[in-house]
């Protein structure tokens, strides 16, 4: 990932971030028949500091890996929380989980289970630099068959 470039850093609104990523992500390809149930745990939302597109590419490369691995017509669940230090994220699916063997590769640059020519392995990898970059922390859980959720972490205001 590039160094951020401050000129292009802002005050954003979390759950606006997150709806315009989701429509971004929907618009952007045959994403229609997933349904995205955005949850606010709170009750109002956070104020980050950041480059929108930069920060709707974390949620859109983590979009697009619960649509590739999840069945049509499934839900994907996005739940927003803050507190006074941290806007907490989750990202849900009820896709097919991620096999053992590969839970410690996950961020890493260029790793894939794509076949040749459908994917770079730079997708999670990016979101990992980005939400870095923004001094946030990323975790997931997984479990074969129940599906993944990334936990995302970033800095409220």
């Amino acid at each position: 990932g590039k160094p951020m470039e401050k000129s292009k850093v802002v005050s954003l609104y979390s759950l606006d971030l997150i709806r315009e990523s989701v429509a971004l992500w929907k618009s952007s390809g045959p994403h229609q028949n997933f349904r995205v149930m955005i949850e606010n745990e709170g009750t109002s939302e956070a104020i980050l500091r950041g480059n929108p597109l930069k920060l709707q590419q974390v949620f859109m490369n983590i979009l697009e890996n619960a649509s590739q691995h999840s069945e049509e017509n499934s839900l994907i669940r996005i739940s927003h929380n803050h507190d006074e230090t941290w806007c907490t994220i989750r990202i849900q699916d009820e896709g097919n989980g991620i096999k053992p063997e590969y839970l410690q590769h996950l961020f890493e640059p260029f790793f894939t289970t794509k076949k040749v020519g459908e994917g770079t392995g730079l997708g999670l990898a990016t979101v990992h630099s980005i939400v870095k970059q923004y001094n946030g922390e990323i975790f997931f859980k997984s479990k074969i068959g129940e599906g993944t959720e990334f936990i995302i972490f970033l800095p409220a205001l």
